[in-house]
């Protein structure tokens, strides 16, 4: 009794993991097929295990085609009942089999937003903007970027978000002009990033609006001292870093520096 049995429905397998995946939608196929093993002796194939999982999402989380068709819905929405929150939704045109554009339908491309009470909240702030870009895992991929600032308390305080394409520097130069357009269109601003080139690339950018009025723009200090633990395996080394990192004068920081500089 090792095999996969005809009377392990995909309906029966949908009842047994759905609570699992609704508490956990990134649990491991393996997982799954080691329960299933667990409740009835009997071993699914990976292939029928990854099918209902797929539908027992789709079924949680609704249907990845449909969740974008719903989108300017939602937006439309957002702004009706949420006055004032920024969404600026941006469309790739689409073709028919001969070439000829059809008119009224669009693919998605690049969305950013920033909730209202967080751009009035974003005055109260430091001035300072810490930007950074996740992955996004699933059907369509992409990346996910997000702006944050501290309070006076030095808690998180989110501030603006996109989905664009991925870390390129049309993709950052889209956030960055929006943000800058929208919600930070005030002078002096620190903006934080780490070290990557299309951030650089998109900020160094006068169309989109940070050299006037003038900013500061400054590399965090972790990614870079996790860079310094891939070549330097010295934890030592790596806190006198941090501290060079975090020096307020001048000569703290070569006091620092000293101790890596040999």
């Amino acid at each position: 009794m090792s095999q996969d049995h005809r009377k392990l429905s995909y309906d029966l397998i949908c009842q047994e993991i759905l609570p699992f995946i609704n508490c956990d939608p990134s649990l491991k196929v393996k997982t799954i097929t080691s329960h299933i093993i667990t409740s009835y002796n009997y071993t699914i194939s990976y292939r029928k295990t990854w099918l209902e999982k797929t539908k027992v999402i789709e079924i949680v989380y609704g249907n990845w085609d449909e969740s974008y068709k719903k989108l300017p819905h939602y937006l439309t929405a957002l702004q009706t009942y949420a006055p004032d929150t920024i969404s600026i939704l941006e469309t790739l045109p689409t073709h028919a089999p001969d070439g000829t554009r059809v008119q009224g339908n669009g693919i998605f491309h690049r969305l950013f937003w920033a909730f209202q009470p967080c751009i009035r909240g974003f005055a109260y702030c430091k001035p300072i903007l810490q930007i950074d870009g996740n992955c996004l895992y699933g059907k369509y991929k992409g990346t996910l970027l997000m702006d944050v600032a501290q309070d006076g308390n030095n808690n998180i305080f989110p501030v603006a978000f996109a989905i664009v394409e991925g870390e390129t520097a049309a993709g950052w130069s889209f956030f960055l002009w929006n943000l800058r357009q929208y919600v930070a269109p005030q002078p002096e601003l620190c903006l934080i990033s780490d070290r990557h080139v299309s951030i650089e690339s998109a900020y160094n950018n006068p169309a989109n609006g940070w050299q006037d009025p003038s900013s500061t723009h400054v590399y965090c200090i972790l990614p870079i001292a996790q860079n310094f633990m891939r070549e330097i395996k010295d934890r030592h080394l790596r806190k006198t870093l941090v501290n060079a990192g975090y020096a307020l004068t001048q000569p703290t920081f070569q006091h620092y520096r000293s101790k890596i500089v040999l």
